[in-house]
């Protein structure tokens, strides 16, 4: 898989270990703020926006709150 292909929500919720419908459920609260793209009625997610989302979700501990 290139850096820059892009997933769709199966593959990326795959990628992130996660549910689909959980993925599905971030992107449309806003919970987590997920980067996507739109390509028309498509969503899809660059590998590489992924990997720096996770970086920058990363804690020293349990307790520590993200922004």
């Amino acid at each position: 898989m290139s850096d820059s292909q892009l997933l769709n929500a199966e593959q990326a919720a795959a990628y992130l270990g996660v549910a689909k419908q959980t993925l599905h459920n971030w992107r449309s609260s806003g919970r987590y703020r997920v980067p996507c793209l739109r390509v028309g009625r498509l969503v899809r997610y660059r590998k590489t926006d992924l990997d720096r989302w996770l970086e920058g979700r990363k804690q020293t501990h349990t307790g520590e709150v993200l922004q």
